[in-house]
């Protein structure tokens, strides 16, 4: 149970059509956000984090059509991690130049990601658990995060965004860390 992305999921950037970005650039608060309905597939652990935070969800979705229900107006914005964004606009480019990341808003929530392996690889499960605690003591799970992750960190880190921070209760709180810098 040792994070690989130091919570970097947990920072969600808003996908919204570009010609909306005018109203997303005057959100200064929760609430005022909460007045706008989040988009998110059916059966994300996402949309219960949302809902426990007060926010409307339209879950109708599976991941294929999100983007067309954003450009449908069926919700106001698709919450994505920083690290996906900018590969979920690439590749749903049939919208054309309609969808931006709103550049000055992140919505921050515990969610971290972890190696799963079978009951019935104990062994296995060890040596990962080892390896990853000597790749965290030596410094070289940073470099490999950083390596992966450092542009899109610098990219969301320049527009200055206020980060909303919601609550999720779903985490066991010893997989709980702060966030990376």
């Amino acid at each position: 149970e040792v994070p690989i992305m130091k919570g970097l999921l947990g920072y969600r950037q808003l996908i919204i059509r570009k010609q909306d970005e005018a109203i997303f650039k005057k959100i200064t608060s929760a609430e005022e956000l909460k007045k706008f309905t989040v988009g998110q597939a059916r059966g994300w652990q996402d949309v219960n984090v949302f809902r426990l935070n007060g926010y409307k969800v339209d879950d109708t979705a599976n991941l294929p059509s999100l983007f067309s229900m954003l450009n449908s107006k069926r919700f106001d914005y698709l919450p994505m991690s920083i690290a996906e964004v900018k590969s979920a606009l690439a590749t749903n480019q049939e919208y054309g130049a309609g969808f931006m990341a709103a550049p000055n808003i992140i919505i921050y929530y515990p969610f971290p990601i972890i190696f799963y392996v079978s009951e019935t690889q104990p062994k296995l499960a060890e040596r990962l658990r080892k390896g990853l605690i000597i790749a965290s003591k030596d410094g070289s799970l940073d470099t490999l995060f950083g390596d992966f992750f450092a542009d899109d960190i610098a990219q969301v880190k320049k527009h200055h965004p206020r980060i909303f921070i919601l609550d999720n209760p779903y985490i066991p709180k010893h997989l709980l860390q702060g966030p990376p810098r």
